[in-house]
């Protein structure tokens, strides 16, 4: 079944052309050939609006199939907005053109771990119409309003300061290269600058079935950021992590983390080529920790 979008497209497409061959038609020429019963000239005329229409309606249509297409790959950041005025922000949450019930559904439940909850707004015509509107527009922003009504199984997702909070400080390495045996000691530092006084602790990477779905990546991430935090207010406290893997993974479980106040880093490395005992070998120098999102730069 051909989409709304692309039947709008297809309709602007002829209106369009129709309105350029009609004024491209070179009605002097067309008028005399038919005049003088000449059917090769009237059909020559023809012709030639309907090259220069469907040249011009082509070029027309790749601007702004351009402009959209740049629109479609926009990042758009969710504002969760609650009763007492708290705001809780998700920058870069998801691209345009992937907005839909389910995305914010994910949001919700990511934030608000698991279990049962009901929000008015995801089934209310609001949603429908901010939907159309993110889709159709430039705006850059979702507000998801949660109203006194509404039934959430709801920690606080503002993460405790830090003068409030004694429990102990942890380093979250995710990926399958343990911190004894493969970190250097530069990128042990790097990460103590930005975590003071954190212990450093191997959270291995999940493993992933290549014929695993998207969902299912996603639900196995979300089961494994469950698993490793517990009760928050019970274990340490996580600082940051490294989150190194499987990409589609990778980034499923930067959302999860994210989500709950812990930001994420790759490692950048520098490849170096050496000699050793005759062969020639490469080898990887850490240079620095990079942020998933801006929720990691530093000031």
């Amino acid at each position: 079944m051909v989409s709304m979008k692309k039947k709008t497209v297809f309709w602007v497409y002829l209106i369009v052309w129709a309105v350029l061959f009609i004024f491209s038609l070179d009605t002097t020429q067309l008028s005399k050939a038919f005049e003088q019963g000449s059917l090769l000239g009237t059909l020559q005329a023809c012709l030639a609006a309907l090259d220069t229409g469907s040249a011009v309606t082509v070029a027309f249509l790749a601007f702004f199939a351009y402009r959209d297409a740049q629109r479609d790959d926009d990042w758009i950041t969710v504002v969760i907005c609650y009763p007492n005025g708290r705001r809780y922000e998700i920058p870069d949450a998801f691209q345009r053109d992937a907005c839909s019930r389910s995305e914010l559904s994910g949001i919700i439940g990511a934030i608000h771990g698991p279990g049962r909850y009901q929000v008015g707004y995801l089934r209310s015509t609001q949603l429908l119409s901010d939907l159309k509107r993110i889709k159709s527009s430039t705006d850059l922003q979702l507000m998801i309003p949660i109203t006194d009504q509404d039934n959430l199984n709801e920690p606080d997702p503002e993460p405790i300061p830090d003068e409030q909070d004694d429990r102990p400080v942890v380093f979250w390495n995710v990926s399958n290269h343990p911190i004894e045996s493969e970190w250097s000691q530069a990128q042990q530092e790097a990460a103590l600058e930005m975590c003071p006084q954190a212990q450093l602790i191997d959270q291995p990477f999940p493993e992933v079935d290549p014929a695993w779905t998207r969902t299912q990546v996603e639900h196995e991430a979300q089961r494994q950021i469950e698993a490793w935090l517990g009760d928050p207010s019970q274990g340490p406290r996580v600082a940051a992590a490294m989150v190194a893997g499987e990409p589609l993974m990778c980034f499923a479980l930067v959302q999860g983390l994210e989500a709950r106040g812990i930001p994420c880093y790759s490692a950048t490395t520098r490849r170096e080529t050496v000699i050793e005992q005759g062969e020639k070998r490469s080898r990887f120098t850490f240079v620095m920790f990079r942020p998933f999102t801006q929720q990691g730069e530093r000031p």
